[in-house]
């Protein structure tokens, strides 16, 4: 049975709802704001990339969680994780326009094929960004007063 870290106190990370603020701060480009980090996103209209896109945060997010779960499997299973690097990639779909698929590449070496299968079954059951962008999630919008 596996576990997720818990708490600072290991250096992991405890669930918790998370808010995000994101503004406008110049022309097409916007500021995220949350507990006093920023990232800037977005495509200024020279379309210059200096700040990274949206598709790009969502990868970053799931690469970072994986990576956490994989820290935490290895930790469990006595297994070096250093040196460690996840590949994350998307494809597109232009109707309705959407992230039509993630791929996730892990490269891990030395890693036997049964500690492959069971760190692959660990993010499955452990990643939070995983389960979600792997399922269908609620998002409701609208427009506050």
């Amino acid at each position: 049975m596996t576990t997720a870290l818990k708490g600072p106190d290991k250096g992991g990370y405890s669930p918790r709802p998370a808010t995000v603020e994101v503004v406008l701060t110049e022309d097409c480009v916007a500021t995220a704001v949350t507990g006093g980090k920023l990232v800037s996103v977005g495509l200024p209209p020279d379309g210059t990339v200096r700040h990274m896109r949206p598709t790009e945060l969502i990868l970053a997010g799931l690469g970072g969680c994986i990576l956490t779960n994989v820290i935490v499997f290895c930790r469990e299973q006595s297994l070096n994780w250093h040196g460690v690097r996840l590949v994350l990639s998307n494809t597109d779909q232009r109707s309705p326009p959407r992230i039509a698929s993630i791929q996730v590449a892990l490269h891990l070496k030395p890693l036997s094929a049964a500690a492959a299968a069971g760190l692959i079954q660990h993010v499955q059951a452990n990643s939070r960004m995983y389960n979600t962008l792997s399922t269908q999630v609620a998002v409701s919008l609208a427009v506050a007063a």
